[in-house]
């Protein structure tokens, strides 16, 4: 069985599909022992909060409290790369 790593994002100012770059993500080592490039996307367009604001969102908890450390409250994003969304 193959485990994938994945995290989302949700957003309403950014545009569904974008690929964004979050610097704080770049290089956390995930269980699997591979290491995350940053590189994550806006797969949800959410209504509920205003602008410059995002959501991540995780497939498993354990994944939650991976991440929840890396981005605690605030993070630094570039929308305007050419990051590769890859399988972990």
């Amino acid at each position: 069985m193959r485990i994938i790593f994945r995290w989302f994002l949700a957003a309403n100012d950014i545009p569904y599909g974008t690929k964004v770059y979050v610097r704080q993500l770049d290089g956390i080592q995930l269980p699997n022992k591979s290491k995350h490039n940053g590189c994550v996307r806006v797969d949800d367009v959410s209504w509920s909060f205003g602008g410059n604001h995002i959501d991540f969102y995780v497939l498993e908890k354990s994944m939650y409290e991976k991440l929840s450390p890396f981005v605690d409250g605030q993070v630094d994003i570039i929308t305007d790369t050419n990051c590769a969304i890859l399988n972990y």
